[in-house]
């Protein structure tokens, strides 16, 4: 089995590390609280806890460009620290996005071809355990055709599995529902009503959403992201 539980809790941890929400606001927080947070995350980081390295990496990638923190190289290395060390899930997405996010500071062509090829690996990676934001990532690689053919086979089949696993709850905005549900199935209908998809490639993308299910016994059956960092375990599959 792939997946690895996480370690024991270090106590002064518990506050910052456990929690889903990004924390990389500095305005949210003040700047005080984001130094606190900022030398909390190095002093574990540094010290091994895969859990500090992937809240410090995404701190250094996601903080605001004007942020004395903001360094998308070093963020990424100890994102990638993180993402080898625990194989958690949740932690490759955030590395994968982390990635795409660096592809976008670069300006030589080369580099962005080869960060966009480390953002699929790591995302194709934490899909492969049901994660269904990587999923829905995944798929829209195959929609747009970033970096690779278009595929509309492959596109729905990723679409269709990250579906099942979100949960059915709409979420209203203005009368609309925004939710991951609601967005993935708009890609799929989408998809569907194109002239460059016909009844026997759904039938084959369905057949390969099947087939990913049962050659997948303990990926995630839907994604709790309430629960995204604390718990990698069979729990909530």
């Amino acid at each position: 089995n792939q997946h690895k539980a996480l370690p024991e809790e270090i106590e002064p941890l518990k506050p910052f590390i456990f929690p889903c929400e990004m924390e990389y606001h500095e305005t949210e927080y003040g700047p005080e609280e984001y130094q606190k947070r900022y030398e909390l995350f190095l002093h574990y980081a540094q010290a091994g806890d895969y859990r500090a390295q992937n809240k410090l990496g995404g701190l250094l990638v996601h903080s605001s460009k004007n942020s004395p923190y903001h360094d998308i190289e070093k963020g990424i290395e100890w994102s990638r620290k993180a993402a080898v060390k625990s194989g958690n899930a949740h932690i490759q997405f955030g590395l994968g996005i982390g990635l795409q996010r660096a592809r976008l500071s670069y300006s030589d062509e080369r580099k962005k071809r080869d960060t966009q090829k480390k953002a699929f690996k790591w995302l194709l990676a934490s899909a492969e355990q049901g994660h269904a934001y990587a999923q829905m990532e995944i798929a829209m690689y195959y929609f747009k055709g970033r970096g690779r053919k278009r595929d509309y086979v492959k596109a729905y089949t990723w679409f269709k599995l990250a579906s099942d696993r979100f949960r059915a709850v709409p979420i209203m905005v203005k009368g609309k529902d925004i939710s991951e549900k609601s967005l993935v199935s708009s890609f799929m209908t989408s998809i569907a009503n194109s002239d460059k998809f016909s009844k026997e490639q759904k039938a084959l993308a369905l057949s390969m959403a099947e087939k990913w299910e049962d050659n997948h016994p303990d990926a995630y059956k839907f994604w709790p992201y309430w629960d995204c960092i604390v718990n990698s375990t069979n729990q909530h599959r």
